[in-house]
């Protein structure tokens, strides 16, 4: 059902491939976003080890509504409209992971929690 809606968003003939990409992948139609997006995810997402959780540290944190202290994310994650997820602290998102906020009313946040009685994720996604 999901996949369906994206072909069919894919497909339409409203706009533009480069404003489909900048929507399905960015989250935002500014082209400083986009290059900022396309450095940012391309040139530290796959530097494995210390450095590369570093670097995504560092480099990262622009990309994301908001970021707590502690969080680390490892290689190859795969961040869709990361201006639409909320990290809190002491997050881990592991290796080849994806978080995807794609859509208007797109909303990730993960945080964790140290009562097990909460879940430590929640999405708010619209269809």
């Amino acid at each position: 059902m999901v996949f369906m809606k994206l072909v069919d968003q894919l497909g339409e003939h409203t706009d533009s491939v480069f404003k489909k990409y900048q929507d399905i992948f960015v989250g935002k139609r500014s082209l400083l976003s986009l290059i900022k997006y396309e450095l940012l995810t391309s040139l530290v997402s796959q530097i494995p080890g210390a450095l590369g959780f570093f670097l995504r540290k560092l480099f990262y944190k622009p990309l994301f509504s908001e970021i707590g202290d502690g969080v680390v994310i490892g290689p190859y994650a795969t961040i869709r409209c990361p201006g639409q997820i909320s990290l809190g602290d002491k997050v881990f998102i592991d290796d080849n992971v994806t978080l995807d906020a794609k859509g208007e009313k797109s909303h990730i946040d993960v945080y964790s929690d140290p009562d097990p009685r909460k879940s430590p994720f929640s999405s708010k996604k619209s269809f």
